[in-house]
C-alpha cells in the first residue's frame, strides 16, 4: 500500500478530461534523468524520449545535466534562444538538495515560484509541467529524501496558481513507487554508477512518460504504443493502469478506479491509502 500525496490545485468543478493543448514544439530540462540512463537501449532511454515516440512527435530541446538544481535548469533553460516559441516546457530533478536555493524545502518552494514565474512570462504559450521526485530508496541520506519537497512543490503551485500561473504536476513519485511494488525496484531503477548515480530502466522511464502524458489530460487508452513495442507488452499494461488511477483535470486532482469512475475528489491536501 502506497500513500499517495495530493493537493487540489484549482477550485473544484465537475470534471472534464481533456488533453492540454501542447502543439509540438517541446523543451524538457533537468538533470540526468531527463537526459537518460537506462542501461537498455530502447525506445526508453529517456523519459523524453520515451514521450515523443508514444505521441509521434520529437521534442525540439532535451536539456539535462547530472547533478542539475532547478536553478541550474532555469538558467539552461533561461539560455535557449527559441524559449519564446516553446509549445510545452516540462522539469524534472531529482538528486542532491544541498545546492543554492534549495537546501530547504522552503528554500525550494521559493526558487520553484521565482523561477516558474519568469517561465510563464518567458514562454508566453507554453504548457508548464514538472515531476515530483522520486527519492531513489535513499530516504534516510541527507539532502536525498524528497517527501517534503513534494509537498512544498504542490504548496507552491497552489501558490502560483493564484497570480495567474499554472503548472501541471506529474506525481512521478508516487508512480514509480506503486510499480515497483509490483516489479521490484531493481526492474524499475537501478544504481548506475558511483554512490550518487541512481537512474531509471526502460520501464522507470516508460512509468514516468506515461505519468507525464496522463498529467496532460490525455486518454492513455486512446494512444498508439507502437512507437514504444519493444518494451514488454504486460509492462506497459501494467504502468498505464497505474499511471491512469490518478486524473488531473480542469478542476483539480481526483482518484479514478480503473473503469473511469470518480471515487474522491480532493478539497485540500490529503493522503489517500491506494491498494
Amino acid at each position: 500500500m502506497v500513500a499517495i500525496l495530493v493537493t487540489l490545485i484549482l477550485a473544484l468543478s465537475a470534471p472534464v478530461f481533456a488533453a492540454e493543448d501542447i502543439g509540438t514544439t517541446w523543451g524538457f530540462w533537468g538533470d540526468s534523468q531527463t537526459d537518460g540512463r537506462a542501461s537498455e537501449a530502447s525506445s526508453c532511454t529517456s523519459s523524453p524520449e520515451c514521450i515523443g515516440n508514444i505521441l509521434g512527435t520529437s521534442p525540439t530541446e532535451i536539456n539535462g545535466v547530472g547533478g542539475r538544481s532547478l536553478d541550474g535548469s532555469h538558467a539552461a533553460y533561461d539560455g535557449y534562444a527559441g524559449k519564446a516559441e516553446l509549445s510545452w516546457v516540462h522539469f524534472q530533478e531529482s538528486g542532491n538538495q544541498d545546492l543554492t536555493g534549495q537546501a530547504t524545502a522552503a528554500a525550494f518552494g521559493t526558487t520553484f515560484e521565482a523561477d516558474m514565474t519568469n517561465i510563464a512570462s518567458d514562454s508566453p504559450s507554453a504548457v508548464i509541467s514538472y515531476e515530483t521526485a522520486f527519492s531513489f530508496g535513499r530516504e534516510a541520506e541527507a539532502y536525498r529524501d524528497w517527501t517534503d519537497y513534494n509537498l512544498q512543490l504542490y504548496d507552491s503551485v497552489e501558490t502560483l496558481s493564484g497570480s495567474g500561473v499554472t503548472v501541471i504536476v506529474a506525481d512521478v513519485d508516487a508512480n514509480i513507487k506503486r510499480l515497483q511494488d509490483v516489479y521490484t525496484p531493481s526492474a524499475v531503477w537501478y544504481q548506475s554508477g558511483d554512490t550518487n548515480e541512481y537512474h531509471y530502466t526502460e520501464l522507470g522511464n516508460f512509468m514516468v512518460a506515461v505519468t507525464v502524458i496522463n498529467s496532460l489530460g490525455f486518454d492513455l487508452d486512446a494512444l498508439d504504443y507502437s512507437g514504444v513495442a519493444d518494451l514488454d507488452a504486460d509492462q506497459r499494461a501494467a504502468a498505464i493502469s497505474i499511471a491512469k488511477t490518478i486524473q488531473f483535470t480542469a478542476g483539480g486532482l481526483f482518484l479514478i478506479d480503473d473503469s473511469g469512475q470518480m471515487l474522491i475528489d480532493v478539497t485540500g491536501q490529503t493522503t489517500l491509502e491506494v491498494q
